[in-house]
């Protein structure tokens, strides 16, 4: 059995003990029914107990230290992943990068433009008659160009 150490009890009593050993600490912690109920539900479709998944999750977020973390439900995940047309999205690196790139377009070999969100939606709604959003590009650059240069 692991040597258990007193634990500060929290101010609603809700951690009992911790483990010292140099394995995994052990606490226990009350949660609502309902949202244990909703651990119960995932962590039967991924074969887990319902520690091994609050474990898990505990060790992603770890990092998360916003007070305005954002997590995303599946079913916004996969609005996401169809907007930018990447499936699967792996982290939020992932997509920092995947929406950072969807402002940003290439001419030729030059730098990358970068444009904001309403000149990107402008220029997707810009994109019609058959022409993609790179082409329609082209053809503002190309006119500009030729303005600037007088040919």
């Amino acid at each position: 059995m692991p040597k258990l150490r007193s634990a500060a009890v929290a101010e609603e009593g809700n951690v009992h003990a911790i483990n010292e050993s140099e394995g995994p600490v052990v606490v226990k912690v009350a949660i609502p029914s309902d949202v244990y109920q909703l651990y119960e539900t995932i962590a039967a479709g991924q074969d887990l107990t319902v520690s091994e998944l609050m474990s898990h999750r505990l060790q992603r977020c770890a990092t998360h230290s916003s007070i305005r973390s954002i997590y995303f439900p599946e079913s916004q995940l996969r609005q996401l992943e169809q907007v930018l047309q990447v499936r699967p999205i792996e982290s939020s690196e992932h997509a920092l990068v995947l929406i950072t790139n969807a402002f940003k377009f290439r001419i030729d070999t030059f730098e990358p433009i970068v444009v904001s969100a309403t000149q990107a939606k402008r220029l997707h709604l810009g994109a019609y008659a058959g022409f993609t959003v790179q082409e329609h590009l082209n053809r503002i650059i190309q006119g500009a160009v030729a303005k600037a240069t007088g040919v």
